[in-house]
């Protein structure tokens, strides 16, 4: 019976860590706000809680296969986040994965980061609950504006 059940789950299925989902889901629901379509059926990516000990990132976007994204989120740093920090590490990511974004360090005047998209080389965001539309309006905007 057991073989029955696997067999008919969908081959391009991804799997996303169910702490993970949530924030999947409401970065589809703000994309939709802002007029962007995510589709996470037709380009499907995963999500992980990951322990790599030779990377010290918070997360990254891997690409496995050459097709296959997924957001790979390091369970060291995860629980010691606040929720709203782990909102804008998972939407970091995705703008990778999904989005395709590239980093951006440009800053402010008062040296802080205009996008949550940022290395974290060279500034920090200012990302709370009074910036969040000004950064989220960012990072979906802007893919509109890059496209010809």
């Amino acid at each position: 019976m057991a073989m029955v059940f696997l067999g008919c789950k969908k081959e391009d299925e991804v799997a996303v860590h169910p702490e993970l989902r949530p924030h999947f889901e409401s970065f589809k629901e703000e994309a939709a706000t802002r007029g962007i379509t995510v589709d996470f059926e037709k380009r499907p990516i995963g999500g992980e809680l990951i322990s790599d000990p030779e990377r010290s990132e918070l997360g990254w976007c891997d690409t496995e296969n050459g097709t296959d994204q997924i957001v790979r989120i390091n369970v060291l740093f995860w629980p010691v986040l606040t929720p709203l920090n782990q909102e804008k590490l998972v939407y970091h990511e995705l703008g990778h994965c999904f989005l395709r974004r590239a980093h951006l360090d440009e800053k402010n005047m008062q040296g802080r980061c205009l996008s949550i998209m940022h290395s974290g080389q060279v500034c920090s965001d200012n990302y709370s609950l009074d910036t969040r539309e000004q950064y989220l309006d960012e990072l979906f905007l802007q893919i509109r504006r890059s496209q010809p």
